[in-house]
């Protein structure tokens, strides 16, 4: 057919298909009419076995699906079936059945475990507050806590920060924890800590960007970080600075 007198007829063709100018049309009945990709039969029920090995979109509204037929789509269902035996192999499911069980099993139980995770991190961050509470330095009527937490993250360095804020008023805290030679900051300022012009976010971008960094944030709390640790005596001294310390 003319590839003109194809298109006029409803066919439709794919958008990164060069066609000449006599083409194909492939009829499924009233579902698809197609110009044809290069797969030639005469009947659908010619294509045998179909497995659909994956799917996209290629423009809006349009999706795409990649197939196998015939024995290239036997060997895809055989190499799956290969796939799920091993599965079953190592969750030891006795049967191919019992996969999905199995799976749901193990994955309800990692969730299970990762709250206990959760719960027993934030009970030693809870621990690691407590005892920063003795380290406090009072410092132009500001409460000042400046520390490494070994064995923390960011998030973890915030449940520090959150613990302890509630339990200082007028205070300053610069938590900072090294790890894989990276530095990450995080740093609380009360409300009576900003009025006296110390603002967490300036802190954390300052403590950043000597130590190769970048990050910031709110005046009352900010987070960073920094590749070069051998700056952290710095960015202390500089901190120590602001504050009116001496280290």
């Amino acid at each position: 057919m003319n590839l003109d007198d194809a298109k006029q007829s409803g066919a439709t063709a794919l958008f990164d298909e060069k066609y000449e100018s006599k083409v194909r049309v492939v009829t499924m009945g009233d579902v698809s009419k197609e110009l044809c990709g290069g797969t030639h039969v005469t009947n659908t029920s010619d294509v045998g076995i179909f497995k659909i090995v994956s799917e996209e979109s290629i423009g809006s509204g349009i999706r795409r699906i990649t197939s196998l037929s015939g024995y290239g789509a036997y060997q895809e269902f055989l190499a799956q079936e290969d796939k799920l035996i091993a599965i079953s192999k190592l969750l030891k499911t006795g049967s191919l059945s019992n996969v999905t069980e199995k799976t749901e099993q193990l994955i309800q139980e990692n969730h299970d475990l990762q709250e206990t995770i959760s719960g027993m991190t934030n009970r030693l961050m809870n621990l690691k507050a407590e005892e920063l509470l003795s380290q406090i330095v009072v410092k132009n009527d500001l409460n000042i806590i400046i520390s490494e937490i070994k064995d923390a993250d960011s998030s973890n360095l915030k449940t520090i920060i959150d613990n302890l804020k509630n339990k200082i008023n007028n205070s300053v805290l610069f938590l900072y924890n090294i790890s894989n030679d990276k530095v990450v900051y995080t740093v609380y300022c009360s409300p009576e800590a900003i009025r006296k012009g110390l603002k967490a976010g300036e802190l954390a971008k300052e403590a950043a960007i000597l130590s190769g960094g970048g990050g910031g944030g709110r005046p009352d709390l900010a987070q960073s970080g920094g590749k070069d640790i051998t700056k952290i005596e710095q960015v202390l001294q500089v901190l120590a600075n602001k504050l009116g310390l001496t280290i």
